[in-house]
């Protein structure tokens, strides 16, 4: 057989041997810069009515419809373009309209037939304007109004048909007020209320009423919020049951309690999820009907099932071109199909369900119990489903698939039972799971069966029954448990 077809077809085994020993098998595409992407800082991420895929980054906006990009950004000289180029949120409105919100203070709106842009600016001397500041939310209510929240100027009602606006402080009907005019995330939750997540505290607007309630950090209250630094709220449900996730910037993951009107911690020093890292959430986005994945700033995305129960985490890895690209998740998307993941310096992830996943063993410096070369010349297994591993000139990997264990195999010159060179040429597994070793030196090396040590078979040209070259390159077992060497000469 063909020496790269049988290393392609024992890697489809160690695909199906493996994947039981694996949570799952996450493997991205990533989009960047050398895709076309304008820059990978990739902050908010959308989809418009014609199905293309839109990211913000901080500097331009990209219009991505599977395979190229179109790229827009502000031009002074064109007051129809976009009015930056540091794009940080945006939202898809119930009537297909496209809405971006940037650094700048003031909103825009895409129009698709001239591929430009109306704005809706900030002025001081307008009290129905915009509020100052870069716009961090973007939120349509049941009524068809979009909520804007500002990085200075608080939290305005916007009425895309009118272009007016309205502060929110002129709409509420009781005595609480905003918790802060630093406003980083709106939310509208099933009951029609609208969650803000400030730098400092979280509020929450009942949209039905317009009465407001603040949540604050309590010291002395154990279900207060876990910090006051709110970063993003996201709704769950179960077909049943929804829950309010509040994500803060000191470790916290928050679960609202609405029998208590407090709050359950899951995050960082926890009792729930003890091994939950101390991390900041930065987005969070339901996968399927078990799972939400909590992007952070530095941990990458910790996977938890709705009832806030840690169960892995997806991260970068060093060397792996399928993992994820970044550690810090700033954008989420899912389109039912594909999840596309923002991050903040290694651009767009892209996570699809559906296609068939393999399981991908390779090196990593950080683990020295790993796999320990990836340049791997050949692959074998024994009767266990096990695999030796040959590399081109580490020696040579045990891989037990049943406890995801590796063993190295390389050349030590105070040991004679050590392999004779870390070069190998060819490996092959008798019926009797003895393992044949052809490497660089000039003897054939012989692992029995449950040994440690290599018994090296060295060539004597004056035995007819010895081996009889010094330079074996392939070998071969036929139906009667005979081995058959090829050589140079």
């Amino acid at each position: 057989m063909n020496k790269m077809l049988h290393v392609i077809l024992t890697l489809l085994l160690l695909t199906s041997l493996t994947m039981a020993n694996d949570h799952h098998s996450y493997q991205f595409e990533t989009i960047d810069i050398n895709h076309g992407l304008s820059q990978n800082s990739v902050m908010t991420i959308a989809q418009d009515k014609n199905g293309f895929m839109w990211f913000g980054t901080e500097d331009g906006l990209n219009r991505y419809d599977g395979v190229t990009f179109k790229q827009f950004r502000h031009d002074p000289m064109d007051s129809s373009s976009i009015n930056s180029n540091s794009i940080y949120s945006s939202l898809l409105d119930s009537k297909g309209n496209l809405w971006i919100g940037t650094y700048v203070s003031g909103l825009n709106k895409y129009i698709d037939d001239t591929e430009s842009f109306i704005h809706y600016p900030h002025d001081p001397q307008d009290s129905l304007s915009l509020g100052e500041g870069t716009i961090w939310g973007l939120q349509e209510d049941h009524e068809g109004y979009i909520w804007i929240g500002t990085s200075g100027g608080g939290v305005v009602r916007f009425n895309p048909e009118t272009g007016m606006s309205t502060p929110v402080e002129t709409l509420i009907t009781n005595e609480d007020t905003l918790a802060d005019r630093v406003v980083y995330g709106l939310f509208q939750d099933h009951d029609n209320q609208l969650w803000i997540s400030t730098m400092n505290g979280l509020n929450v607007l009942d949209l039905n009423t317009y009465a407001m309630r603040t949540y604050r950090y309590n010291a002395d209250d154990p279900a207060s919020l876990f910090d006051d630094n709110v970063n993003y709220i996201y709704e769950t449900s179960d077909g049943e049951n929804y829950r309010i996730w509040i994500g803060t910037t000191w470790g916290g993951l928050d679960c609202y309690d609405p029998e208590t009107d407090g709050f359950i911690h899951h995050g960082y020093t926890s009792t729930i999820n003890p091994d939950y890292p101390e991390t900041s959430v930065s987005r969070m986005v339901q996968i399927g009907a078990d799972r939400i994945w909590v992007g952070t700033d530095s941990k990458g995305i910790l996977i938890l099932d709705l009832k806030g129960k840690l169960i892995e985490r997806i991260g970068k890895k060093v060397y792996d071109v399928t993992a994820l690209n970044d550690d810090a998740i700033q954008s989420f998307y899912d389109d039912g199909d594909i999840v596309w993941v923002g991050t903040s310096v290694g651009g767009v992830g892209k996570y699809i369900r559906n296609r068939k996943k393999f399981y991908a063993l390779s090196y990593d410096p950080l683990n020295p119990e790993g796999l320990h070369d990836n340049r791997i010349l050949q692959i074998a297994n024994d009767s266990k489903g096990n695999l030796w591993i040959a590399t081109w000139s580490t020696g040579l990997t045990y891989y037990n698939t049943r406890t995801n264990t590796f063993k190295k195999y390389q050349h030590d010159p105070d040991d004679p039972g050590s392999l004779s060179d870390n070069g190998i040429q060819d490996i092959l597994v008798d019926k009797h799971d003895n393992l044949w070793v052809i490497s660089s030196s000039r003897s054939l090396d012989l692992l029995r069966n449950n040994s440690h040590a290599f018994t090296h078979i060295t060539p004597d040209l004056d035995n007819p029954e010895a081996l009889q070259s010094e330079y074996l390159l392939s070998m071969l077992e036929d139906q009667e448990g005979n081995i058959w060497l090829g050589s140079w000469n």
